[in-house]
Formats: C-alpha cells, sequence, structure tokens
C-alpha cells in the first residue's frame, strides 16, 4: 500500500512537472476514475467553466470532460503557472498523514491533527481543485462495502514554474478493490499563487 502511493504521487508530481496533456490523459485512464458529465456536481462544472472561459474565451462542452481538462491543462503547460517546479523538502515542505475514517464526514474532516501542524497547512485563501474525473467507486461505497478506509492527507508546499508558492492539499483514498490510490479532494492555499490543481 506504502509503495503504491509513492508511485502514484510521483506519477502526477512527475507528469505534472515535464510531461504533456497527452501523457497525463494516459495516466487518467489507468485509473479508476470516470470523467464527469452534465449530471455531476453542479458546483465543480461551474468552476471549470470559469477556468475553461479564462483560458478559451468560451464555457467548457460538459459532455466533453477530458477535453475541457485538455485545454485547462494545455494552458498550465504552456504558462506553468500549476507546474510544480519543486516541492520544498523537509518537515515544512510536505508531508504524508494516514489514517483510518468510517465516515463520510470523518473522511471530510481529515487526517491533520493539531500535532500534524495542522493550522500551519491550513491557512491562506483555499481554492478547491478542478475535478474533471471522480473515483468509480465512490467513498460512500467503499465505506458501506469495507465499513473503513485508509486516507492519506498529503499537504505540499509547491514552487510553479512561474515562481510562485502555494500549498497543495490532497486527500488520497485506498481502493481496496482495485488496489489503487484515488484522489478524492483537491485544494490549493496561499491566494498568492495562481496555480490551479486538476485532476
Amino acid at each position: 500500500m506504502v509503495a503504491e502511493y509513492v508511485r502514484t504521487l510521483a506519477d502526477h508530481l512527475l507528469v505534472r512537472k515535464g510531461g504533456t496533456v497527452a501523457q497525463y490523459l494516459d495516466l487518467a485512464s489507468r485509473e479508476p476514475t470516470r470523467w464527469i458529465d452534465d449530471t455531476d456536481d453542479i458546483g465543480n462544472w461551474d468552476r471549470i467553466d470559469i477556468r475553461h472561459h479564462f483560458v478559451t474565451g468560451r464555457a467548457a462542452d460538459r459532455s466533453d470532460a477530458p477535453g475541457a481538462l485538455a485545454a485547462v491543462a494545455e494552458h498550465s503547460f504552456r504558462n506553468r503557472s500549476s507546474q510544480p517546479d519543486a516541492v520544498a523538502p523537509g518537515r515544512w515542505g510536505m508531508r504524508s498523514i494516514a489514517g483510518r475514517v468510517e465516515s463520510i464526514e470523518a473522511a471530510a474532516g481529515g487526517v491533520l491533527e493539531p500535532g500534524d501542524d495542522r493550522d500551519y497547512w491550513l491557512t491562506g485563501s483555499t481554492r478547491r481543485g478542478l475535478l474533471f474525473r471522480v473515483p468509480v467507486r465512490p467513498l460512500k461505497r467503499l465505506l458501506r462495502g469495507h465499513g473503513s478506509v485508509v486516507i492519506i492527507e498529503n499537504p505540499m508546499v509547491i514552487r510553479t514554474g512561474d515562481g510562485a508558492s502555494c500549498v497543495w492539499l490532497l486527500r488520497w483514498v485506498w481502493d481496496p478493490e482495485a488496489q489503487a490510490w484515488v484522489c478524492h479532494h483537491a485544494e490549493v492555499r496561499d491566494g498568492a499563487a495562481r496555480a490551479d490543481f486538476w485532476y
């Protein structure tokens, strides 16, 4: 489980740092997720539309989540504002904090505790990630089938390719059926940076 987590995180960081949109779409195709459609979370689509309009001049086609992601990701790769150039080293640069949760409420609260320097990581303005895909087995289904799930909260200080810094806070859930880590939540903290996190 630990090796899979390290590999998943490395795959995402490496393709975002030096990959292409095609490589990211290939990575996405190998994960136990599905592309969102026009029946999914309207709030998420609204955020996607705003970003998509900013980079293309038009709203996203809600029947084509991969195409919408490709447009946003291409802009990120081109101007480097959402590409991780470096992750700060040590305890204050990145953490991976695991815990087992038995309810959706517990998972939403995360596993960062005061002893984990919660106030350090959870500071500044927050922007939810742009989620173009969602797990094929939602948290509710995993909890119903297994009683509990293991999650990892992964805050990290990122320096983006355009020189800005921000905190990415990712929440990964272990899907025991797929034997894979799946991103269930992403946010960017610190309004000074222009970085988005798209998934």
